[in-house]
């Protein structure tokens, strides 16, 4: 006697007609939330660290139309915090200081990183449909907080969603 189709065992049901819960760990991603999401339904517009940073420092310096996705847009600031306290290490041992808190090396990166950070800054509120100015809002802390809003999944006044496709 054969069970019916809706009692069969999990592993004969295609992975894609399985309820997430019950797919094998390596399809499932943990979702912002904490539930289980399938792999296919994951951002593919997420962008790698380096892919990041090539993205910013050469091909949109000083870009400031477009869109950019979270990934790109935390992975530069991390690059820049990651720089903040090396340049800081070196200005400790180098000792020029220019003003109270900040070396030379820190200043020179400061000003390195500025004009990008601010392009990367408003191409993200874009990806959210915001206005460049928005960038002000993050002296203040709602601006940050939009910061890990996911963007906009089609076009908008800005441009397409970004594909982070180099």
């Amino acid at each position: 006697m054969q069970a019916p189709a809706a009692q069969q065992p999990v592993a004969q049901q295609p992975v894609a007609q399985q309820p997430v819960a019950q797919q094998p760990v390596a399809q499932q991603v943990v979702g912002a939330v904490g539930g289980a999401v399938p792999m296919a339904a994951r951002p593919v517009n997420m962008m790698s660290f380096v892919d990041s940073i090539k993205t910013c420092l050469t091909q949109k310096f000083a870009d400031f139309g477009g869109r950019a996705s979270r990934s790109e847009y935390w992975w530069f600031i991390l690059l820049a915090v990651i720089v903040s306290l090396v340049s800081g290490v070196i200005d400790g041992f180098v000792g020029i200081e220019i003003t109270a808190t900040q070396g030379l090396v820190g200043l020179i990166t400061s000003l390195a990183l500025f004009i990008p950070g601010i392009a990367v800054a408003i191409r993200r509120f874009h990806d959210l449909g915001k206005s460049g100015w928005w960038v002000l809002s993050l002296f203040i802390i709602i601006g940050i907080i939009f910061m890990f809003f996911d963007g906009e999944q089609s076009n908008n006044a800005y441009g397409a969603p970004p594909t982070n496709v180099l």
